[in-house]
């Protein structure tokens, strides 16, 4: 799951593919994300899909402040409390 973090603080777009069903949650809240399932989408529709999303999302970037907007929970100052 840390690895999904460091992906979205950097703020760009990601393009993800899941199997069996097992989709990443924090996905569905970062705008600027696309989750295929290699299950039920043919070769030819994952193709289209990663093109529609790389023409809209492409050059977009989110900064530090959008980012913590979507993520609220995982500011630094939230972490505080644990230690």
């Amino acid at each position: 799951p840390s690895k999904i973090f460091e992906y979205i603080a950097c703020g760009k777009p990601i393009i993800s593919f899941y199997t069996n069903g097992l989709k990443e949650q924090r996905f569905d809240r970062y705008p600027l994300a696309i989750q295929i399932s290699q299950d039920d989408t043919s070769l030819e529709q994952a193709s289209q899909f990663v093109e529609d999303f790389c023409r809209q999302f492409g050059k977009k970037q989110m900064n530090k402040e959008e980012i913590d907007l979507y993520f609220p929970q995982n500011l630094p100052e939230k972490f505080q409390y644990i230690l």
